[in-house]
């Protein structure tokens, strides 16, 4: 009873000094969801109900302690009750002396925990309203319009024409993997040698149900075709800058005084002098402990002795044909190598990335 009683007035004083016990703080994902009104009226609510169970709580041990307590008086002499009465006694007093400073330390530690929260709010809530999402570091300069494209982003999405072969390819690839239709081997040479002559050629037999695959399939991506091409007049129509925009950007992508790119945390667009990115990367590369210049391109060479490494595999029966042609390397290219900016110190990169 005294441990739940000083648990009410704890969690009572918690809502009177407007904070949360820490046992009702939970993490979310985004921090920016800390600092929400959301968060913090999901923590009043759940601090509420938990009030409202203690007090419950409390008024069933009440009446069970009253009962007892009358089971004892019923069957002990006075002096036995008043011996039990003076430990229970003792019992509370140690116990009220403990809880009272365990909650005056938790107490004091959540109000200090709440003021350095606030401030952290006030922090965050002026770096998202006064973050910077472009950096102009060239010679440059950048006119208003400029900017305030640049500022959208490098991955903005803007209006641009469908690509009919790329969404033809998916659906014909879908229909590979769905229909049951079994990829067979076609000699190419056929159709080379004598293009006209389609009796010569391999022919794919489709069943009914294919077929009506086929249709179902074709349909669905006309329709596709339609809704999307409405879709982006529509756009285009709203948004008459949109136009105005891409001749901005075709117009930056054609100095060659520039290179537009990112910077090595977070997003945003950062303008840089080219020859300057040029010799910087001249620079890293220069240092001989990371890389050495080489005579020739080693990677056509590395490609063609693992591949007849796998060979000699598969013809050990140790891999499948199947297994060999998907893990055979094919058009095997060198990495390229690029240099991101640090934003914190302008002069350097953060690094050179290769992929």
């Amino acid at each position: 009873m005294v441990r739940l009683s000083y648990d009410l007035e704890f969690l009572n004083e918690c809502r009177r000094n407007n904070v949360i016990p820490i046992f009702l703080q939970f993490n979310v994902a985004n921090q920016m969801l800390l600092y929400s009104n959301a968060y913090k009226k999901c923590q009043q609510i759940l601090l509420k109900e938990e009030i409202s169970l203690k007090k419950n709580n409390i008024k069933y041990l009440s009446k069970s302690k009253t009962n007892a307590y009358n089971e004892l008086v019923n069957n002990f002499p006075p002096v036995v009750i008043t011996k039990i009465n003076e430990i229970i006694s003792a019992l509370q007093i140690r116990e009220q002396r403990n809880k009272y400073f365990t909650h005056y330390k938790k107490l004091n530690g959540l109000i200090v925990k709440r003021n350095n929260q606030q401030q952290q709010r006030k922090y965050y809530t002026y770096t998202f309203f006064n973050t910077k999402f472009m950096w102009n570091l060239s010679s440059r300069k950048l006119n208003k319009e400029e900017i305030n494209i640049l500022e959208k982003g490098l991955t903005y999405n803007r209006a641009s024409k469908l690509n009919h072969s790329q969404v033809i390819s998916n659906v014909e690839y879908l229909f590979h993997r769905s229909s049951g239709v079994q990829k067979q081997a076609i000699d190419y040479k056929k159709w080379d040698e004598e293009p006209d002559n389609i009796l010569k050629k391999e022919l794919r037999i489709l069943e009914p149900k294919q077929l009506s695959f086929a249709t179902d399939l074709k349909n669905a991506t006309q329709k596709f075709f339609h809704q999307a091409n409405t879709s982006l007049k529509i756009r285009r129509n709203k948004n008459l800058n949109e136009k105005n925009e891409e001749n901005v950007l075709s117009k930056l992508s054609k100095d060659s005084s520039i290179l537009i790119t990112k910077p090595d945390k977070g997003r945003g667009v950062v303008v840089l002098d080219r020859n300057e990115y040029i010799s910087k990367l001249e620079t890293i590369l220069s240092d001989s402990s990371k890389f050495k210049l080489l005579n020739q391109d080693p990677t056509i060479s590395r490609e063609n002795s693992l591949t007849n490494l796998l060979l000699q595999i598969k013809n050990e029966e140790y891999l499948t044909q199947e297994e060999y042609k998907y893990i055979k390397p094919v058009g095997s290219i060198p990495a390229r190598l690029y240099g991101l900016p640090k934003l914190i110190s302008l002069n350097q990169f953060a690094t050179a990335i290769i992929r």
